[in-house]
């Protein structure tokens, strides 16, 4: 009885053709007695259960491969997220540096427009400032003390509007820069929501294949019915 459970004279298969069947008897009955050896129906169901069980084993090697091309799969769906989260990290650093970077060139234009103001205003008071018989007369007649006290008053009001520009803009970048954290933790929240989302389907995604190889292997084993044979 051969792998696939059909019945050939052994003599048949040997290619000494001068071999007979009791030639081959003699030979084996030393070691294989006819009362040892199974019948030609025990042979065969012998011969049908090693196939069964190879085809389990081959069944169990797709069910292998297949396992191995969802995790292939998975891993690599898996690194491309990991990748876009890592781009898009950078990308928000970079981002943060280019805002920092404006808001530094801001406050410096904001400085240099006061000192140059500052600066406007005292060249012109050196240049309408009276000199000679006239800062004289100014100082005895106190015009120049009232002068001095008017721009005193023009100086603070100057101050406290340039004040209050710095923090019109401090609280304008302020602005700008919890909008820009706002939109930036919007997109790592989403991220974070499509690595959760892919976890889920990767899990589902297994158990998917698991419940389909175990039926597999069950119609299998109930050689061949999808449903239970009556």
């Amino acid at each position: 009885v051969d792998y696939y459970g059909d019945v050939h004279s052994l003599p048949k298969l040997i290619d000494d053709k001068q071999v007979r069947l009791a030639d081959v008897k003699s030979f084996l009955g030393s070691e294989y007695s006819s009362e040892e050896l199974p019948s030609v129906e025990e042979a065969q169901d012998l011969a049908k259960h090693h196939r069964d069980n190879d085809k389990v084993l081959v069944k169990k090697e797709e069910h292998s491969e297949e396992r191995e091309i969802l995790f292939r799969s998975q891993t690599e769906r898996a690194q491309k997220l990991k990748d876009e989260a890592a781009f898009q990290a950078q990308q928000h650093n970079t981002e943060r540096q280019a805002q920092l970077k404006y808001f530094k060139t801001e406050r410096e234009q904001l400085e240099e427009q006061h000192a140059r103001t500052n600066l406007e205003v005292e060249f012109k008071r050196q240049h309408n400032a009276p000199s000679g018989i006239t800062a004289f007369l100014a100082r005895m007649s106190g015009a120049a003390f009232v002068r001095r006290l008017l721009q005193e008053r023009e100086d603070r009001l100057r101050s406290e509007a340039q004040h209050q520009q710095h923090i019109a803009q401090e609280a304008s970048l302020r602005d700008e820069r919890q909008k820009e954290e706002l939109r930036q933790g919007l997109e790592m929240r989403e991220l974070r929501r499509r690595e959760n989302a892919q976890k889920l389907t990767f899990t589902r995604e297994q158990q998917s294949l698991d419940r389909k190889q175990r039926r597999e292997l069950a119609v299998h084993q109930r050689r061949g019915y999808e449903h239970m044979p009556k």
